[in-house]
């Protein structure tokens, strides 16, 4: 049973990897990158690139491995009869595993081809700032500036002002013997900026000092500071981790129900398996990797049925 589904496997590699599906997967790819040249947002530019390479990738990817086991129904009998001395078992893991695979190469093309393009852009380069010190009257904040950048740098500052007026925010800014200090103004808006130097010729790391006054209170998310520009995709994985988890899940849900529904309902199946959290652990993926192929022997089975004369 082990060698019928490697030859399966491999042959179903064969079918979906085609020159016509990885010019597909490239153009796709291309397309995602040249919208994501025009987002004009710049800090939102890299997330609306990972939601144009999962949406490019559902439309190209879910229809090619959906269509296989559907098209091969259509052959009624005498398609069946090819693959008749086969077991259902190591016909549908067969199916399942070489579509997997050749659905995740076509994803990792989308992905790297829409990062390439991508990465024709420059947004800013952020630097999160680590926390040093923390008491009632303020933050210490360090930034381990790169050698060689040059001020001024733009500080953004999330705070809260929970009264209806304006407070102060006094920084401090030290970079090795060097100090300079100033008040800023915070009106009640998320997100401020605040220009400050950069002590030029001292070098070394940065350090900032807020202290709130007239009752601001500082954000969640810690401070960064901007420092240069970088390419869009300089430093971030082509696809994210949790999005390939998911992709990955709900294109098994969609060759599960290809081997026992429609065409459309194994593709609406993968949409609504991207709503669901994947499996977190190991165990879990090996449990739902086996009931997935359990459903699809099951399906492979009664559709063989169903076809015999």
């Amino acid at each position: 049973m082990i060698a019928a589904s490697l030859l399966v496997a491999g042959v179903t590699f064969r079918r979906l990897v085609t020159l016509r599906n990885l010019a597909l997967a490239a153009a796709g790819g291309l397309l995602a990158g040249l919208l994501a040249l025009g987002v004009p947002s710049a800090s939102l530019a890299h997330d609306v690139l990972n939601v144009l390479v999962a949406t490019i990738a559902v439309l190209v990817i879910f229809p090619l491995v959906a269509g296989l086991p559907t098209s091969d129904r259509l052959g009624g009998y005498e398609g069946l009869q090819v693959v008749r001395p086969i077991r259902s078992v190591a016909l549908a893991f067969g199916r399942v595993e070489g579509s997997l695979i050749a659905g995740l190469l076509l994803l990792l093309i989308i992905a790297h081809v829409a990062h390439g393009v991508a990465g024709l852009r420059m947004v800013p380069n952020q630097l999160v700032g680590k926390s040093e010190a923390s008491s009632g009257s303020g933050e210490l904040w360090r930034f381990s500036v790169p050698a060689g950048s040059q001020g001024p740098y733009r500080l953004l500052v999330n705070t809260h002002l929970p009264f209806a007026g304006a407070g102060e925010l006094e920084v401090t800014t030290r970079r090795s013997s060097g100090e300079h200090q100033q008040q800023v103004t915070i009106l009640p808006v998320r997100r401020h900026e605040v220009v400050i130097p950069d002590l030029a010729p001292h070098r070394g790391d940065l350090y900032v000092s807020l202290t709130p006054l007239g009752g601001v209170v500082f954000g969640v998310q810690p401070p960064a500071l901007e420092v240069g520009e970088r390419p869009l995709n300089l430093g971030v994985p082509a696809v994210p981790g949790g999005t390939l988890a998911r992709l990955a899940f709900a294109l098994l849900v969609v060759l599960a129900a290809a081997h026992a529904f429609h065409f459309e309902t194994a593709c609406l199946s993968g949409v609504f398996a991207l709503a669901v959290t994947p499996p977190q652990s190991p165990a879990l993926w090996a449990l739902s990797f086996a009931l997935l192929l359990a459903f699809a022997s099951l399906g492979t089975a009664l559709v063989r049925r169903q076809a015999l004369p």
